[in-house]
Formats: structure tokens, sequence, C-alpha cells
């Protein structure tokens, strides 16, 4: 007994850094990849096409996913413990977590579409790997569709989300936040894999060949 009201009068655990140390860590280089592409590209005289459109409106997505965490610290205390925050907080952490769910997704479908892009304007003359640019395409929008339709209709209603007291059910969201993320990192693996034959075939040197292969991997980055 008095170890559960010790722990009842703990104080209040608040790790909110966490969630601005990660989202600023990751934003600002990602904001500076993008402006040095464009500024090579201007430099350059290479012109714009659509894979720096893309990538242009995935950081836009990017931004706008960090903001609204940012924004979720002072209005629902994001980085405090659930029981820790009123009812009301937690309905509108949630619903604003639905948001996020919604624009990673379409953040990542985006930034992959940028790089297959990229790949077709570099390697599309080839016939056979622009079936694998389709194919690899597809795989993206098939995994966008799935985790965006899964997110807004895990829970039925779908209120129960942010309300967990509703008559209803909801599936399982750690396991749903795990595979989704396997299935991303897959998608990743496929997409940063599929320049490299084609790096190899191009008619040069060994020490080129090693270069090139170096520039497509570091998308592991």
């Amino acid at each position: 007994m008095a170890s559960a009201q010790a722990q009842y009068h703990q104080p209040t655990k608040d790790i909110s850094w966490h969630i601005l140390v990660g989202t600023i860590v990751t934003i600002v280089p990602a904001t500076l990849c993008v402006i040095l592409r464009f500024i090579s590209r201007h430099v350059s005289c290479a012109g714009l096409w659509w894979d720096d459109y893309t990538i242009a409106a995935a950081l836009v997505f990017n931004w706008a996913m960090a903001a609204l965490r940012w924004v979720q610290i002072p209005l629902y205390d994001s980085g405090v413990r659930s029981h820790d925050i009123s009812s009301e907080k937690f309905q509108g952490f949630e619903k604003s977590f639905l948001a996020i769910q919604l624009l990673y997704f379409c953040n990542a479908v985006i930034t992959k579409a940028s790089l297959l892009l990229l790949f077709h304007r570099i390697f599309g003359v080839v016939k056979s790997f622009r079936w694998a640019l389709w194919g690899s395409g597809f795989l993206v929008i098939a995994y966008f569709i799935a985790c965006t339709i899964t997110a807004i209709a895990g829970c039925s209603p779908v209120s129960k989300f942010w309300d967990p007291k509703e008559p209803g059910h909801c599936i399982d969201e750690v396991a749903f936040f795990r595979w989704n993320g396997v299935g991303n990192m897959l998608l990743d693996f496929l997409i940063l894999c599929l320049p490299l034959p084609m790096a190899w075939r191009v008619k040069t040197t060994m020490r080129q060949k090693w270069v090139l292969t170096g520039i497509f991997l570091l998308g592991g980055l």
C-alpha cells in the first residue's frame, strides 16, 4: 500500500524534449539536403524534373508532421504519461496523432516516388529497368493504400481511436506500427538496391563503378 501511494505521488515524468530532439535532428538535415539539391540543379543548369518536385512535396509533408508534433506538446502535454493528463487532452492528442500517421504515410510514399523517378531519369532508357521501377511503384502505392485504410478504419467506430471508453473495437496498434515499419524498411531496401545493377553496367572504370555504388548507397542514411 505504501509503495502504491509513493508511486502515485511521484512527480509527472515529462519526456517531451525527446520529441523536440528527435524531430529537429531529422528534419534539419533533410531540409539542408533538399536545399542543396535545388542549388546544385540551378548551378548545373540541369533544370527541374518530377523527382525534384516530389522531394520538395515530401519535405512539406515532413515539416507538417514535425510541426504537428511540436504543437502536441503545449496543447496536449505530449511526452507526459497518459494517466497524468485530462481526458480532453488525451482525446485531442489521439485525434492529432491520427493526422500525424496520415502525414507520415504521405511523406514516406512521396519520398520513395521521388527516388523511383530519379532512377527513371538516369536509367529509364533500359526497358527492363523501367518495368522494375513500375513494379516497385505498384508496391509503394499498395503500401500507402493499405496503411492509410488501416490507420483510419483501425477502430470501429473511428471515434473509438480517441475515446477508448466508447463501445466498439480496435486493432492491435503496436502490431500495426511494428509491421508497417517493417514493410516501410523492406521497400526502402528494395528501392535502394534497384540502381546498383545498372551502376555496374555502366561502361567505366572499376573505381567509378564503386563510386557510383557508394553514391546510391548514401540513400541508406
